[in-house]
């Protein structure tokens, strides 16, 4: 959820995963001026929000990426779109997935990882401008596993 206010729309980042569908919304909270102009020009959306209550956007199903938007101020602002699940072969015990979660979180634009050995995989949530699949995937290889995109 993102909120309009009279002079600021916050937050500047907002998570979602690729792959679903998903909706944006906007609370506007006594909005006045050009903030209540909302813009998202990947998708040729362009909006007057009220001065007061919800505006619902349909943004589809993403792909990973970025998709930018700004209230009328002309303040640029993110989405970050990317969750990828990695299949992780050869890790034995919990002290592995720890391994494997703390050189991914190292790594530039990865916001998390969460590694299970019992399902043999890792979910991170990354910004595609900062680092790549192939980049985690490396990252994983390095320490001895071996790696795959799910």
């Amino acid at each position: 959820m993102i909120t309009a206010r009279t002079g600021s729309c916050s937050p500047e980042n907002v998570k979602a995963s690729a792959g679903v569908p998903t909706m944006l919304v906007v609370k506007s909270e006594n909005a006045q001026g050009c903030v209540r102009s909302f813009i998202i020009p990947d998708r040729d959306v362009e909006k007057i929000l009220p001065a007061k209550g919800e505006t619902k956007i349909d943004l589809g199903v993403l792909r990973p990426g970025r998709i930018g938007y700004s209230c009328g101020m002309g303040r640029g602002v993110h989405m970050a779109t990317t969750t990828h699940v990695f299949r992780v072969e050869g890790m034995d015990c919990g002290s592995c997935a720890l391994l494997i979660d703390d050189a991914l979180e190292d790594l530039p634009g990865v916001h998390s990882a969460q590694t299970t050995v019992k399902k043999g995989r890792s979910i991170v949530e990354l910004d595609p401008s900062q680092c790549t699949a192939d980049e985690v995937i490396g990252a994983i290889d390095e320490l001895g596993y071996r790696a795959s995109s799910l």
